[in-house]
């Protein structure tokens, strides 16, 4: 279940706040945004992130509809 499939009832920007609130999310989207796709630009921009820590938080994101595997 993603945070996306709650009931309109709550509060969506405190589910956006749940989600990027999270380690490490808010700074894979900002490499996203500047054009990172790749797990090893990632590795390369944060070298003080461990691979299983941006494996995790990328799996998360997935899971959580903010990413898509290609």
């Amino acid at each position: 279940m993603t945070y996306f499939d709650f009931e309109l009832t709550h509060c969506p920007v405190e589910l956006s706040l749940d989600i990027i609130n999270r380690k490490w999310v808010l700074q894979i989207i900002c490499d996203m945004f500047f054009g990172k796709t790749r797990f090893s630009e990632f590795q390369k921009e944060r070298p003080e992130m461990s691979n299983k820590a941006l494996s995790r938080s990328l799996k998360f994101m997935e899971e959580q509809g903010l990413t898509k595997k290609s």
